[in-house]
């Protein structure tokens, strides 16, 4: 009995808990939230939450929007130490909050010096309608003015037609120039290349076969050969298409005609099967997130209807023909999660992380699917991931509120998982707060590098 204690005793150092529990570590018992409240409508939401490696401290950068005192939204930017307290040493007590005229806030990227590129759009250009556009900051939250000379540039997409420009997404690549995403009202996609001190390229945007559909540009992840994949989404919905996948040369900006002829396929909804209808056929679609994962890419999305229905379909990295849509399900019950976030890992299993919201009213949720085809065209609930359902997270809220937020970020390292995005302190008033929860509870060094974006 005396030796049976003993060996407990020894190995309980090494017990580790669930990666799915929330991590007692960081925040209040593993969930933070924060206030801007600057003024107007007191709405404040993490559009992208960022991580710095392990020699920068495990800090994490969250990037998204405030309200301001003027009745606009300001770039907000908070930085987290690895326990979610503030970071003292960037910006203002941990917090920045830029008037850049912005409209929205939907994108942002590290560089190679840590330096925070923000994306979207805004209405102050000079033009009368609205433009793309790309903010810098310092790795402390000041304005990089070695950035267009004060950090700042608008992008028309097409210069000689002034409608308005949105701005969707954003990729640094190694030499820190940028390739900016987005779109045209009334028209199809774009991407430009931007230098890395903020000089818009000579080279025509390149512009995605939009047909009939107006689309927006919402992810993107480095490809192989120096190419890229942009995950678009169809601004104006369509009931059975969400959206496509885009592949690009980043050097020339051409399509890549390898993939496909317009380096483009896309994503169609059927009726003829029942793994489909499942997935809400006839209802609206949208596509969220980008997983590059071995050989292969994968656009997860969801239904926007009375009750969601999450999808994800697959392409061969360097070969769009190889593509099959598939109704995420655990068990036979649809997985129903919106504004959904996707990480890819390098485990042998071949398991992916989706982040986002559910429930009703909505809270943060996080589940784990795993392929089980050497194809890699299908997934099905990770049953060693709390059993093979989605964790649910919720968040305290003003008196007389009902608890509810929305995720619309991720980010992994290790074993931890970070959800970042909102929480509704008040419904009626419209207030808003940021939200982060960490999930894994072992020290990230056990899995040093153990998966990868």
């Amino acid at each position: 009995m005396r030796f049976s204690a003993l060996i407990m005793l020894l190995l309980a150092p090494f017990v580790h808990a669930a990666d799915w529990d929330l991590d007692p570590t960081f925040g209040n018992a593993g969930k933070q939230t924060l206030a801007f409240d600057a003024g107007g409508t007191f709405t404040d939401r993490i559009v992208k939450i960022l991580r710095y490696p392990d020699t920068f401290g495990g800090k994490y950068i969250a990037v998204g929007s405030a309200s301001l005192a003027s009745g606009g939204i300001g770039i907000a930017l908070a930085r987290f130490n690895a326990d979610g307290s503030l970071d003292s040493t960037f910006g203002s007590s941990g917090k920045v909050l830029k008037d850049a005229c912005m409209t929205a806030v939907t994108n942002a990227a590290f560089d190679s010096n840590f330096r925070i590129v923000v994306v979207g759009s805004t209405s102050c250009s000079g033009n009368a309608t609205s433009d793309a556009a790309a903010v810098r900051f310092t790795a402390t939250g000041a304005d990089d003015v070695s950035f267009a000379g004060d950090g700042g540039i608008n992008i028309k997409f097409r210069p000689s037609f002034d409608v308005n420009d949105f701005g969707g997404a954003v990729l640094v690549l190694s030499d820190d120039s940028l390739l900016i995403g987005g779109n045209a009202a009334g028209n199809s996609a774009y991407v430009q290349k931007v230098s890395a001190t903020g000089v818009v390229s000579n080279l025509p945007p390149a512009q995605t076969n939009s047909g009939a559909f107006a689309r927006k540009i919402v992810d993107v992840k480095l490809g192989q050969f120096n190419s890229s994949f942009w995950l678009i989404s169809e601004e104006d919905q369509t009931l059975n298409r969400p959206g496509a996948i885009w592949k690009i040369n980043n050097a020339t900006l051409a399509n890549d005609t390898a993939f496909d002829s317009t380096g483009e396929i896309s994503l169609v909804v059927t009726s003829n099967a029942g793994v489909f209808a499942s997935c809400g056929t006839g209802a609206e679609h949208k596509v969220s997130s980008l997983v590059r994962f071995g050989t292969r890419i994968y656009a997860f999305g969801y239904t926007n209807s009375a009750v969601s229905r999450s999808f994800l379909m697959g392409a061969g990295e360097n070969d769009g023909t190889v593509r099959q849509y598939r109704c995420l399900e655990d068990g036979s019950t649809p997985v129903n999660f919106t504004a959904l976030a996707a990480e890819g890992s390098s485990d042998a299993g071949g398991s992916i992380y989706l982040g986002g919201s559910c429930g009703a009213p909505e809270n943060f949720c996080l589940w784990r699917t795993v392929r089980f085809d050497a194809g890699g065209t299908s997934f099905k609930p990770d049953i060693t991931f709390n059993g093979g359902v989605p964790v649910s997270v919720s968040f305290g809220a003003g008196s007389g509120q009902t608890p509810q937020s929305d995720a619309f970020s991720m980010v992994r390292h290790g074993n931890k998982t970070v959800l970042a995005g909102l929480r509704v302190f008040n419904l009626a008033s419209g207030d808003f707060d940021f939200a982060l929860a960490r999930f894994g509870v072992d020290s990230p060094d056990i899995f040093k590098n153990g998966f990868e974006n």
